[in-house]
């Protein structure tokens, strides 16, 4: 099963249609677009409108500063984390967040563009992340301390904004779908089912 969330919607302070449940401050409606409720610190939500499978997946597309996808969200401070960063910023990270504490998992040594497609996943205890359908960094182990939980977003800085998230659980192959990114006019890849 898979949930898909383009984002879009007059500007507010919650998050989208009832189907997200914020943590940390939040992530909010802006310019429509998924951002960062209070700059300076991580905002997390994950996706409410459905159970996912312990194995899972998630991606959006990245458009500023310093966000990205999350799996395995439990709780209000527990997630794994896909923390991307465009070349204003250092570089971009896997993390894990356990009990509000964030632990550096790997330097991925890579950095975003608006566009670019940001992708999480986790099998077992084992986590991948790509950029465009292109792995990044190498397999990183988790550590286990998550089994379980819902895939979401996260934005740190005020600046930071994200677009058109999907997650779901992970199965079948990549398949790549061209579609227009409305942010940049130019073609984007979409990873549609993994």
């Amino acid at each position: 099963m898979a949930f898909t969330e383009t984002f879009t919607g007059a500007d507010t302070t919650s998050p989208p249609n009832g189907n997200w449940t914020n943590h940390d401050n939040g992530i909010q409606l802006h310019t429509n677009a998924a951002a960062a409720v209070s700059g300076g610190s991580y905002n997390f939500a994950h996706y409410s409108g459905g159970a996912f499978a312990n194995d899972q997946y998630a991606f959006c597309t990245y458009l500023a500063n310093t966000c990205g996808p999350i799996v395995r969200a439990s709780g209000t401070n527990n997630c794994y984390l896909l923390d991307c960063n465009d070349s204003g910023g250092s570089t971009s990270y896997i993390f894990k967040r356990i009990a509000g504490t964030l632990t550096l998992l790997q330097n991925l040594s890579t950095t975003f563009t608006n566009g670019d497609i940001a992708r999480i996943e986790i099998t077992g205890n084992t986590i991948k992340c790509f950029k465009n359908g292109v792995q990044i960094g190498t397999d990183q182990a988790s550590g286990g301390e998550l089994t379980t939980g819902s895939a979401g977003v996260m934005c740190i800085a005020a600046s930071a904004s994200l677009d058109n998230w999907e997650g779901g659980d992970l199965g079948g192959g990549p398949v790549f779908v061209a579609q227009p990114n409305r942010r940049s006019g130019q073609a984007v890849k979409r990873a549609a089912e993994w």
